[in-house]
């Protein structure tokens, strides 16, 4: 099997005026979209979006990439759950 290189990450936009900025990023899509409904209520008057990136491995610390794939691997089996009690 062959591992990846990099995590996923969601990044949070949000366009004031001049342009979209990045505001936060979070480890799993349900986070991502619980910020985005936030910021959407709170200042329903600047475009906000979320965004997937990819980020390197290399580039993080080891204890931050097994905190964010922990965190989808919960997300993954929640989902599965979820699906299966349907």
């Amino acid at each position: 099997m062959k591992t990846r290189k990099t995590v996923d990450m969601f990044e949070l936009h949000v366009n004031y005026g001049q342009g979209y900025e990045h505001e936060i990023s979070e480890y799993t899509r349900t986070e991502i979209k619980q910020r985005l409904a936030e910021y959407r209520e709170n200042c329903p008057q600047y475009h906000a979006k979320s965004k997937k990136v990819r980020v390197k491995k290399a580039d993080l610390e080891a204890e931050e990439v097994t905190a964010i794939l922990k965190a989808q691997h919960d997300e993954r089996q929640k989902r599965w759950v979820n699906k299966q009690l349907k």
